[in-house]
């Protein structure tokens, strides 16, 4: 028994560190319309209305970091300057919104691989919670 504690323990760790990337790979839809879809190639895009982000995606244990890289095929660099330019005639909740769009974004992997909560608050300031299509 002595001998074979090691190996339990380790048998044990290594099923604590299990890779969920296969959880988290798919199409994922919000309750207020729109989706994100996560490749296993690392490249993720996102549709909300008329407009299509693209950037990458990585994942930590249960954390989720998506970094946009481009709107509408656009750098997203140059997409944040042209609402910088228009942000005066924007809503307050979006006008916040805009200084953070080009910045990592993180979410939180479900321990069910069946849904995602944002880290950060939606524009309305409610809780982003994303769930798995055909899960």
């Amino acid at each position: 028994m002595r001998r074979a504690l090691p190996l339990i323990l380790a048998l044990a760790l290594v099923g604590c560190n299990k890779d969920r990337t296969k959880d988290v790979v798919g199409t994922w839809s919000g309750a207020t319309g729109g989706n994100i879809t996560f490749a296993q190639d690392g490249k993720m895009s996102s549709q909300a209305g008329p407009a299509t982000v693209t950037g990458s995606w990585k994942l930590d244990g249960d954390k989720v970091t998506i970094t946009p890289e481009a709107v509408q095929g656009k750098p997203i660099a140059d997409f944040k300057k042209q609402l910088q330019g228009m942000a005066a005639s924007l809503p307050a909740n979006l006008r916040s919104k805009i200084d953070e769009m080009d910045k990592p974004q993180g979410l939180t992997l479900g321990a069910d691989g069946k849904t995602m909560t944002a880290d950060a608050k939606g524009a309305d300031g409610k809780t982003v919670t994303l769930t798995k299509q055909g899960a």
